[in-house]
C-alpha cells in the first residue's frame, strides 16, 4: 500500500482559502466601517461647503504662541576649546575671551482655544521651562500666559490667558 503526501499546492486549494480569508477580512471591516460612518455623522452635523469655510470656522480656535526663554552657560562663560582648537579662533573673534554667561532661546508654535475662559491646548515641549509665554489670538491681541498642567509623555500642555473681552471660539 503507497501512502499519498497531501499537498497544499494545488491552485483549487489555495484558491478556497484566499476566498475564506477574504470574506473574514469583509466579514470584519463592514461592521466597524458603519460605525465609523455613524460616529462620522454624529461629530459633523453640516460640513462646510467649501475648504476656505473650513479655514475660516477653524482658524478663529487657533492661536500663536511665542515663549522666551533664558539658557544659563554652565561653563561659566569660559571658551570650552583647547589653545589648539580650531573652533576656538571663530568664537574668540565673535565673543573674545568670553561666551556670553546666558542667552534667550524664543520659540513659537500654535494652540487651540479650548473655550472662553482662556484655557488654550498646546504642546509641552513648547512651554516647558518657560520664562514668559505670551499668547497672540485671531484680532492682534496679545496676552500673557499661564501654564495651568502639563503632560511630558503625551505632550500635552494647557495654558490661560486672561481675556478681558470674549475670544474667538465655539466652545
Amino acid at each position: 500500500m503507497r501512502s499519498q503526501k497531501i499537498t497544499y499546492e494545488h491552485p483549487a486549494v489555495w484558491g478556497r482559502h484566499v476566498f475564506l480569508i477574504g470574506l473574514v477580512f469583509i466579514a470584519i471591516a463592514l461592521p466597524s466601517t458603519s460605525l465609523l460612518q455613524a460616529q462620522t455623522k454624529a461629530f459633523v452635523s453640516t460640513p462646510p461647503g467649501s475648504f476656505s469655510e473650513l479655514v475660516k470656522h477653524v482658524s478663529r480656535s487657533v492661536v500663536n504662541i511665542s515663549v522666551e526663554k533664558v539658557i544659563k552657560d554652565r561653563n561659566q562663560g569660559q571658551i570650552p576649546f583647547g589653545p589648539e582648537d580650531p573652533m576656538r579662533d571663530f568664537f574668540e573673534r565673535f565673543f573674545g575671551e568670553q561666551v556670553p554667561k546666558e542667552f534667550k532661546q524664543i520659540g513659537l508654535d500654535t494652540g487651540f482655544v479650548i473655550n472662553k475662559d482662556g484655557f488654550i491646548l498646546t504642546n509641552n515641549h513648547v512651554v516647558e521651562d518657560a520664562d514668559e509665554i505670551r499668547v497672540k489670538i485671531g484680532d492682534d491681541r496679545e496676552f500673557s500666559a499661564q501654564v495651568v498642567g502639563r503632560d511630558p509623555k503625551t505632550d500635552l500642555a494647557l495654558i490661560k490667558i486672561d481675556a478681558k473681552g470674549s475670544l474667538n471660539s465655539d466652545n
